[in-house]
């Protein structure tokens, strides 16, 4: 089995009541300059090593970011940078994708899990995750993970979470919920190896627009109003339905 990338710890700011390790950004520095980057080096394997996962302050409490507890603290370091190849943010890791990609342009970085929902499957939820994914992609971000591919319905984790999922199944049925339906759109137009576009306009921001290898615009956009929404874009025009996600794929003369 091949193994492309290794990230040290999950979620090494959490402090929960499942299997965890909390490190501070002072020792993953040194476990990863003087340890294991030097360990992956010697070995003569591919793997890359990302800096994750992390997912900030919220589950430890306090406020902020946290950005220079658990990204620079180690990315300051000249040795520990040199190691690294990317770095994997996720839930409250979100709050410091955009410093990070400022401050460090030359490294990957993957959201590594999408936040889960309390297992309500909601259409609200849907539209959250679809800001999410808008921020996390325009933000940098080379790869959008989902968590949950399928859950029974109402079904709880080990320690009491009952979450979200793309499927959810209950005797013997299976159901597609609001979240694969927001992925589906996205992955079906969205071709891997497109650039994400800068768009500009009234509906910018519940947009999320990217040119694929063929020169076809595919647009993610999100009308959260109760009435139609008309958008435009490179001459071509739309109505967007009211209070729905919707998928447009453009042809390179904007048809």
């Amino acid at each position: 089995m091949h193994i492309s990338v290794l990230t040290p710890q999950n979620e090494w700011a959490s402090d929960n009541n499942y299997p965890t390790c909390i490190w501070t950004g002072e020792e993953m520095r040194i476990f990863i300059k003087d340890y294991l980057g030097p360990a992956l080096e010697e070995s003569g394997l591919d793997t890359k090593l990302y800096l994750g996962t992390i997912n900030g302050s919220g589950t430890l409490g306090g406020f902020g970011s946290k950005y220079n507890d658990y990204t620079t603290a180690v990315l300051d370091d000249e040795k520990a940078l040199f190691f690294i190849k990317g770095v994997a943010y996720q839930w409250e890791g979100k709050q410091s994708l955009r410093p990070a990609v400022e401050s460090y342009p030359e490294l990957d970085y993957i959201q590594s899990e999408n936040e889960c929902g309390e297992g309500a499957n909601s259409w609200e939820y849907a539209c959250y995750v679809f800001e999410l994914m808008r921020h996390y992609i325009t933000g940098g971000v080379s790869a959008y993970c989902y968590w949950n591919p399928v859950l029974p319905r109402g079904g709880k984790s080990t320690w009491g979470w009952t979450q979200n999922s793309l499927f959810t199944t209950k005797d013997g049925a299976i159901r597609s919920e609001y979240e694969h339906d927001v992925f589906s759109l996205a992955s079906r137009f969205m071709k891997r190896g497109a650039k994400v576009l800068r768009l500009r306009g009234r509906m910018s921001g519940n947009a999320l627009g990217m040119e694929n290898a063929d020169g076809t615009v595919a647009l993610l956009l999100c009308n959260p109003f109760s009435y139609p929404k008309k958008v435009s874009f490179g001459g071509a025009e739309a109505v967007l339905p009211p209070d729905c996600i919707s998928a447009l794929l453009l042809s390179p003369e904007g048809n």
